[in-house]
């Protein structure tokens, strides 16, 4: 294939793509909240519909279309037997520490590169915190035996290897029975993930306290409350057209 590209001008506006990483967090929010919630904007990916789908396993009522997602959160039903998180790390993750807060035993499964990524240091912590959590050799798939309420207390980890680790506990915490301080034995890695969580738990009504260095955290016992929430544009995604703006033209990126 031989491909010709001639000198040429950018311009226009365009909107960026909704976050991933607001959606995920989003669905999990409004499944803790005991009512109906609106998300609007959501992104649609392989990634999302797998924690939609993983979710709706655990009863939780999501309709409406990829524009506006209308969720009826709350009490989650029994554990399945089995839950294919596919191939997002980030569901993987999230829907391991939410399925504590339900009753009966699952397995989180997925792709075989899912199967490569690390959970071990999250299974530890919630141990920890009174879970009863396994997987193999720090990896999935990951075995929970959902006892319908996650104890709390405290528990140490690692921040170095994911901080969608420390997002999965603090997005249970507030439904602990006996709140949660998580104290972090490394640095945190990817601390703006970390911040984003806290200001979507916010939008929710819970409050996570972190210290300066967000290296300890605590969660108070705390109902996340329904609510309506417009997922914001994807800094990473608008980057390309961005780019294109600043060496070919003017480009308007709107919605971040």
């Amino acid at each position: 294939m031989r491909v010709v590209v001639g000198r040429s001008v950018v311009e226009g506006a365009v909107r960026a793509p909704p976050s991933k990483s607001v959606t995920h967090r989003a669905l999990v929010c409004s499944a803790l909240s005991d009512g109906r919630s609106s998300i609007h904007n959501p992104l649609r990916s392989d990634d999302t519909e797998a924690t939609l789908e993983a979710l709706k396993a655990l009863g939780v009522r999501i309709a409406g279309s990829w524009t506006l997602l209308e969720v009826e959160g709350g009490e989650l039903q029994t554990l399945k037997d089995l839950m294919d998180c596919r191939e997002s790390g980030t569901t993987m993750r999230f829907m391991t520490s939410v399925c504590t807060l339900s009753e009966g035993r699952c397995t989180l499964t997925g792709s075989p590169s899912l199967l490569r990524r690390p959970v071990g240091p999250l299974v530890e912590a919630l141990n920890q915190l009174g879970a009863s959590v396994s997987c193999r050799s720090g990896f999935p798939p990951v075995y929970v035996d959902g006892r319908g309420t996650l104890p709390g207390g405290s528990a140490e980890m690692r921040g170095d290897v994911s901080s969608q680790f420390v997002s999965a506990v603090l997005l249970s915490a507030p439904s602990s029975r006996d709140g949660v301080r998580l104290t972090l034995t490394t640095p945190l890695v990817s601390r703006p993930y970390v911040e984003l969580t806290m200001r979507v738990q916010e939008v929710f009504g819970v409050h996570v306290e972190a210290s300066g260095d967000f290296r300890e955290f605590y969660v108070e016992p705390q109902d996340y409350r329904p609510t309506s929430i417009r997922v914001e544009g994807d800094w990473s995604s608008a980057s390309f057209m961005l780019a294109a703006g600043a060496l070919s033209g003017r480009v308007v990126v709107e919605g971040l």
